[in-house]
């Protein structure tokens, strides 16, 4: 009788043979895929048993590729029903908006920027930040600050401004090659150059983590840390020179309909001087004072001298503090007007 000889179980188990090596081939070509929910695999085994048991008992004689092809044809419409349910990639969370920019910087007023985007600056660029954890960061120029976390930045080069203002309970640590630091509520600089860090408190204090330990900066002072470990600190004014381009790249506050005061109180945080008057009279009156337009673009020094002659007012500048005067030409004793409204139309730079 034809094919019931042993040449034909060969050609049988033959063909067995070939097509199990496609599956497995198939297989493999595949790849490991995502894990299926066991909620879904149990399922899944169940159908297969199922369908298993049936064909056994039914198609006994039929290849056993047949039965396992079905059950990768089930498989694999799973894996894909699992693949299609995996929820997209969070988005980095904001840590920071851009508050102002000074040169030809690649920012927008209000860009908000996500962890892990690092910042840049060439000659003639700074920026100005206001972060979500409460803190205003300067970058100077020719720095590179990168925004690790909404509570860590990391310095790479050049130097960096904060001022936690209000929020003093805010945390925000400022990430060197040579320690960490962190400010107590304060206003500090840090600038990194030449495998050394040199960190400049105005206000407050700061600690750096080093390597050697911690080490604390008060209000006043200028704490230099090399890669070595030596450390050099020396006195430093909270005014002058050395806090010149943090002024550069303040961010204005709005004035319109605002007492002169809030003004004057913004010049002296940012210039690091008290404000004094003439005379007990003249800051009385000065106190009536209410402002109108804008001083978007000015530094601190430059909003009062636009400011000041409209409310017939002048400043001079002693040792700490900002002196504030009455104009020598006011005609009525060298006090300006009280209960009257002093407007300063300021055009920002373009």
């Amino acid at each position: 009788m034809k094919g019931t000889g042993p040449r034909s179980r060969e050609v049988n188990m033959s063909e067995r043979s070939h097509e199990d090596q496609n599956l497995e081939r198939l297989l493999r070509h595949a790849g490991p895929r995502a894990a299926v929910p066991e909620d879904v695999a149990r399922r899944v085994r169940a159908s297969v048993h199922a369908v298993w048991d049936e064909q056994r008992s039914r198609h006994r004689r039929r290849p056993l590729a047949w039965v396992l092809a079905a059950a990768a044809v089930v498989v694999f419409a799973l894996v894909a029903f699992n693949l299609s349910r995996r929820a997209p990639a969070p988005e980095l969370a904001s840590v920071a908006h851009v508050d102002a920019v000074a040169g030809d910087v690649k920012l927008g007023l209000g860009d908000v920027l996500p962890a892990g985007r690092t910042l840049r600056t060439g000659p003639g660029q700074q920026v100005s930040l206001h972060t979500v954890a409460g803190p205003s960061v300067r970058l100077d120029a020719d720095s590179t600050l990168a925004l690790r976390s909404a509570n860590v930045f990391s310095l790479e080069r050049g130097a960096v401004y904060v001022d936690s203002g209000s929020a003093r309970d805010a945390t925000l640590a400022i990430d060197t090659p040579l320690g960490e630091v962190r400010h107590v509520g304060t206003q500090y600089a840090v600038r990194l150059s030449e495998g050394s860090i040199r960190v400049g408190v105005r206000e407050g204090r700061v600690q750096i983590g080093s390597a050697q330990g911690p080490l604390v900066v008060d209000a006043g002072s200028e704490l230099s840390l090399s890669a070595s470990g030596a450390t050099h600190a020396e006195a430093l004014l909270p005014y002058g020179p050395h806090w010149a381009w943090v002024q550069q790249i303040a961010r204005s506050p709005r004035i319109d309909g605002r007492p002169l005061g809030e003004l004057l109180e913004w010049v002296s945080r940012e210039c690091g001087r008290k404000v004094r008057f003439e005379s007990p009279a003249l800051a009385a009156r000065s106190a009536t004072i209410s402002l109108n337009g804008s001083i978007d673009g000015l530094t601190p020094e430059a909003a009062l001298d636009a400011v000041l002659p409209t409310c017939g007012l002048t400043y001079h500048l002693e040792q700490d503090a900002l002196l504030i005067a009455a104009e020598p030409s006011s005609a009525d004793s060298r006090e300006p007007p009280s209960s009257r409204s002093r407007s300063w139309w300021g055009v920002s730079p373009s």
